[in-house]
């Protein structure tokens, strides 16, 4: 291959990889904004909330099991990045825990739904496999644009409401979410360097995308909740 014809190829494959992770973003904020627009009360905002603390603990205890499980193939930069977000992580499981708690609740004996559960999985997996390129594709690339919709929708529905406590939490996760995205989008740069790894990340995203969509829409629709959890 000419290296016209690499670099046409390898631009190509990056605009369809950040036509799909901005997609991610973009239907995730459209599916919360429908769950927000039917103001949940009660035990399905509860719910909702549960689901959160249960993610954001889980995103700091799986980020920090990467730092170690890839300690040996990351650069420096990769390190010190998802080191810090392991931090940020177990911040944003705080701050919702606060927004639990003051409704006289826990997480205490929750589980979330296996759904759920697999999509975290397959973070998990991805460390396991010591791959880079797989990683920063499933786990920023396809994850935190989800988690910076979740967080953006949540700011614009409640705040200002009598549930503005969590709309000021999300205020201070947002910016969070965005950089986590940011960075993995320049690390994933920094590995995916061919063609044949351009086109691994987009292939990791394409699978993970009706999953991970999935994933969020149950919460507006009965039929996909009561697929989830299966």
């Amino acid at each position: 291959m000419s290296n016209a014809l690499h670099d046409e190829k390898t631009a190509s494959l990056w605009r369809e990889i950040e036509a799909l992770s901005q997609s991610f973003y973009d239907r995730v904020y459209q599916v919360s904004r429908q769950f927000w627009k039917a103001k949940p009360s009660g035990e399905k905002l509860h719910d909702w909330l549960k689901e959160r603390v249960w993610s954001e603990r889980e995103g700091a205890k799986m980020h920090a099991y990467v730092v170690v499980k890839m300690a040996e193939v990351l650069d420096p930069d990769s390190l010190i990045f998802l080191s810090e977000q392991a931090a940020d992580e177990a911040r944003h499981y705080r701050l919702v825990s606060l927004c639990l708690a003051a409704r006289g609740l826990s997480i205490d004996g929750y589980e979330p739904s296996a759904r759920w559960r697999s999509i975290f999985q397959e973070d998990y997996d991805a460390a396991d496999q010591g791959d880079p390129v797989l990683l920063f594709s499933i786990l920023h690339m396809g994850g935190e644009g989800p988690a910076s919709a979740t967080a953006k929708a949540a700011v614009d529905a409640l705040k200002g409401t009598p549930d503005d406590d969590i709309a000021q939490a999300y205020e201070l996760i947002y910016p969070d979410e965005s950089n986590h995205w940011r960075a993995g989008r320049e690390a994933l740069k920094r590995y995916a360097t061919t063609v044949e790894a351009l086109e691994r990340s987009r292939n990791a995203l394409r699978e993970k995308a009706e999953h991970l969509f999935s994933g969020y829409k149950r919460f507006i629709s009965p039929s996909a909740n009561s697929r989830a959890q299966e």
